[in-house]
């Protein structure tokens, strides 16, 4: 009777080893899952100082060259009115009229056109930002056998465990990639 329990019982200890080693090997061959907190490597590496600094700057330089637009259109519209004397013609009030609202819409444009460049140059330097995040999290993915590494957003990734937050890691990748080269 002895014999006739054994059986069924290797039949399920073999059984169970097949199932345990074919869930690590599936476990093995999809990896894990890694999430980074791209505004924290920002943080950490001063990044986020360093965009918003590049930034402003363009921001100054392109409302100086508004003000020097806009200076200009003026100093033309005082040329131009001096040059019709304190009395002018009712056609020549109307010309004149004309020629402000011209160059009050050239000021829009220029100031939207402004705007639109500041927008880029943002859009520009994040992307830049974000290029070197996902090239530093694929060789930590790489070293950590992970199959994916997704960004940490409250829209996205609802809850998450912090043993596979990769930020830090990504960061410290991110560090030492700049760093400067001896020659």
């Amino acid at each position: 009777m002895r014999t006739a329990y054994r059986a069924p019982v290797f039949m399920l200890l073999v059984a169970t080893l097949f199932l345990t080693v074919g869930c690590n090997q599936a476990a093995e061959q999809t990896g894990s899952v890694a999430v980074v907190d791209l505004d924290q490597v920002a943080v950490q590496l001063g990044s986020d100082a360093k965009i918003l600094a590049a930034v402003k700057e363009h921001e100054t330089q392109l409302n100086q060259q508004l003000a020097a637009t806009k200076s200009s259109y003026e100093n033309q519209l005082r040329t131009t009115q001096a040059k019709l004397g304190e009395q002018p013609a009712p056609e020549q009030t109307q010309q004149l009229l004309q020629l402000k609202q011209q160059a009050n819409q050239q000021l829009r444009q220029v100031a939207q056109q402004a705007k639109s460049s500041l927008e880029q140059h943002r859009a520009q330097l994040l992307l830049q930002f974000r290029n070197q995040a996902q090239y530093a999290a694929r060789q930590v993915a790489h070293e950590q056998n992970l199959s994916m590494v997704v960004t940490k957003n409250d829209a996205v990734v609802l809850v998450y465990n912090e043993a596979v937050d990769i930020t830090r890691d990504v960061a410290e990748r991110m560090q030492s990639d700049s760093a400067p080269s001896v020659d």
